[in-house]
């Protein structure tokens, strides 16, 4: 797959794209406490993408060669567990280390990041 080199209006486009999805993390790893299961927490995020008007990019992701779709709109884990973790019925407790990766979709371009909470 080739780079394709983005123009100033693309980069202006992944710049507000960057500046939506901070804020909706943050937001997200803000609210994040004991007994929030990692179905809430997903729910959260997907709930505050579409009030901004853009788009999960991870759910129902299916790269090549995958026998299932990404079921999900945020990437939850917890402690020592893989990245990229779906998000299950799983409670946070006090202690954990949790792992929030979302990207999202603002005007045809992607954007992605991660932060990583204690709780």
């Amino acid at each position: 797959m080739a780079i394709m080199i983005k123009g100033p209006k693309e980069i202006e486009v992944l710049r507000e794209g960057g500046r939506r999805l901070s804020r909706v993390l943050n937001k997200v790893a803000s609210e994040v406490r004991v007994g929030m299961t990692k179905i809430e927490i997903d729910k959260m995020a997907e709930e505050l993408i579409l009030q901004g008007g853009d788009l999960p990019a991870f759910k129902n992701y299916k790269p090549v060669g995958s026998r299932i779709a990404f079921p999900a709109v945020l990437c939850v884990s917890v402690n020592d567990e893989i990245v990229h973790g779906i998000p299950n019925s799983y409670k946070i407790k006090e202690g954990d280390v949790v792992g929030l990766d979302l990207g999202i979709k603002h005007a045809g371009l992607y954007t992605d990041m991660a932060v990583t909470i204690g709780v």
